[in-house]
């Protein structure tokens, strides 16, 4: 097993709150459903100059498309550029 150290602007995440495919009564092909344009991924790391450092933990808002699957043996990683990244979710306190 292998830890990543992001680097080159890049942010080691986890995807959160994937949705199941739906339970449907008849048949919908693939190229037919849409995938979601922004998704909530967790921030696993980040670089020591990225501006994401002390964020660790957080909910990150990020761009689909820019999330990005990384296989070393057999080791899986998530990285998304920080530019992909829309803004940090926080809950508000009423």
């Amino acid at each position: 097993m292998h830890s990543l150290e992001p680097r080159n602007k890049l942010l080691l995440v986890e995807k959160v709150n994937e949705k199941k495919k739906e339970d449907r009564p008849f048949y919908v092909p693939d190229s037919v459903t849409q995938e979601p344009t922004h998704i909530v991924v967790k921030l696993l790391g980040a670089g020591k100059d990225s501006p994401f450092y002390e964020e660790k933990g957080s909910l990150l808002l990020v761009q689909s498309f820019l999330v990005e699957k990384v296989t070393y043996e057999l080791d899986n990683f998530w990285v998304v550029s920080e530019t992909g990244v829309v803004g940090i979710l926080r809950k508000n306190e009423l």
